[in-house]
């Protein structure tokens, strides 16, 4: 019974983060996104050989190659699923879109950039889309470091999601009707919980410290801990208090 209750509460608490996760406002899907530039005084032919040389200095890899329209793509830098990975903004699939339009002594020039994986929840992936578009277009690509955008690290997230879980479990127990041994039971499923809330904690810690400028989330880790062992003790409070153990 308290594995199948512990199981039920840190199940119940992950579906309830992606709940909100997309109940919230926010852009979601591949937050494809578009930038015009004019090239004054350059022939189409120019223009073309400069895109293509900034997408492939950027890691781009040209799946379309036409006069006047490139399709290129950037592979994912991290294995997904893998918890012990820490991957920032930069490190994920990017698809570029190129049209270029000859117009009179100058070309213009549409770039578009979006992810090749869906967002549910934007966490600073269309800010970082924006710099790279800005990186693409007007940045010297050697001599200045790739845009950096924080976010903040889903283990975090989920620490806190538990910890609030837990709280919310342990208040169960008041309802009335439920005998000793199954509020026992109950009572050590949410203390088991702690586990997931320190682990996630745990994985959270170890990300941000390995790169503290892109992930962050330090303070939903405590959250979530800090909730999770408050929660314990408030569930065999209760148990205690409502069956008279002891």
């Amino acid at each position: 019974m308290a594995p199948l209750s512990a199981l039920g509460i840190c199940a119940v608490s992950y579906v309830g983060l992606v709940v909100v996760c997309l109940v919230l406002p926010s852009r979601r899907g591949k937050l494809r996104t578009e930038r015009s530039l004019l090239l004054t005084g350059m022939s189409l032919a120019d223009a073309h050989a400069v895109c293509v040389d900034r997408l492939e200095t950027e890691g781009f890899r040209l799946t379309r190659n036409e006069p006047t329209r490139l399709r290129a793509a950037r592979a994912q830098k991290y294995t997904a699923g893998n918890p012990l990975v820490t991957a920032g903004h930069g490190d994920k699939s990017l698809a570029a879109e190129l049209v270029l339009e000859q117009r009179g002594p100058d070309v213009h020039l549409t770039l578009a950039l979006w992810l090749r994986d869906l967002v549910f929840y934007d966490t600073g992936e269309g800010q970082y889309i924006e710099a790279m578009l800005d990186r693409l277009l007007l940045a010297d690509l050697r001599g200045e470091p790739p845009p950096v955008v924080p976010n903040t690290d889903f283990n975090a997230s989920c620490a806190l999601a538990n910890g609030l879980g837990m709280v919310v479990a342990s208040l169960w127990l008041l309802r009335t009707g439920m005998d000793a041994a199954t509020a026992r039971d109950f009572a050590v499923g949410v203390n088991m919980c702690w586990i997931y809330s320190a682990v996630f904690s745990v994985l959270a810690w170890r990300a941000i410290g390995l790169r503290p400028d892109e992930v962050k989330g330090t303070g939903q880790a405590l959250a979530g801990i800090a909730l999770a062992t408050a929660a314990c003790g408030l569930a065999w409070g209760l148990y205690l208090a409502i069956h008279r153990v002891g």
